[in-house]
C-alpha cells in the first residue's frame, strides 16, 4: 500500500468512524445500532484489502 492510501484508510476509520461513534455506543436492536453496523460493514467492504480494518 502507498502512504496515501493508509492515510485515506486511517483518515476515514479513525477521524470519520471512530469520532462518530467514541462516545455514543448505541443499544443492540436500536437504529443507531443498525447504522453502526452498517457504517463498519461499509469500511470493511471498502477496505478489505487491510487486515488493519478487517480485523
Amino acid at each position: 500500500m502507498t502512504n496515501d492510501e493508509i492515510k485515506n484508510i486511517l483518515n476515514e476509520v479513525h477521524n470519520v468512524f471512530w469520532v462518530k461513534w467514541r462516545n455514543k455506543v448505541p443499544e443492540r436492536g436500536s437504529y443507531e445500532w443498525e447504522q453502526f453496523i452498517q457504517d463498519g460493514g461499509e469500511l470493511m467492504k471498502k477496505y478489505s484489502y487491510c487486515s488493519l480494518v478487517i480485523k
